[in-house]
């Protein structure tokens, strides 16, 4: 046994009146979504907040929300730009590596100048 209309959307919690006639998008909700869709089309760089700004002189009083939300509904997305490999920081080991090998060996050895350590006249 199928359940009432009025038992049914009682039991949803929905008036009946929306449940006979759902929401229909009006003709200026149709026209912002198509020009939405074509700006994006066009651009693939803007997202919803800068396609607002260029909608706002056209189609005025509408708002960020509402360009939010059709733009998300018509599975629009930007287009990322690729990263850019930079080189990395010079120094460090590596590169005293190279510069010793171009300056010749390192000397091995005493040192040239020979260090008096006695007791006997610290200074």
């Amino acid at each position: 046994m199928a359940p009432s209309e009025r038992g049914a959307c009682r039991l949803a919690g929905l008036s009946r009146d929306s449940y006979r006639h759902p929401p229909e998008a009006d003709q200026l909700s149709k026209d912002l979504s198509g020009k939405i869709v074509e700006i994006a089309h066009a651009r693939r760089r803007f997202g919803y907040r800068r396609i607002h700004d260029l909608l706002r002189p056209e189609f005025h009083g509408v708002n960020h929300e509402r360009v939010y939300r059709l733009h998300s509904g018509s599975n629009l997305a930007v287009l990322r730009r690729k990263k850019i490999k930079r080189q990395k920081k010079q120094g460090g080991i590596r590169d005293f590596l190279k510069c010793s090998e171009t300056l010749g060996p390192l000397p091995v050895g005493p040192p040239a100048v020979e260090l008096r350590m006695s007791s006997e006249d610290p200074f």
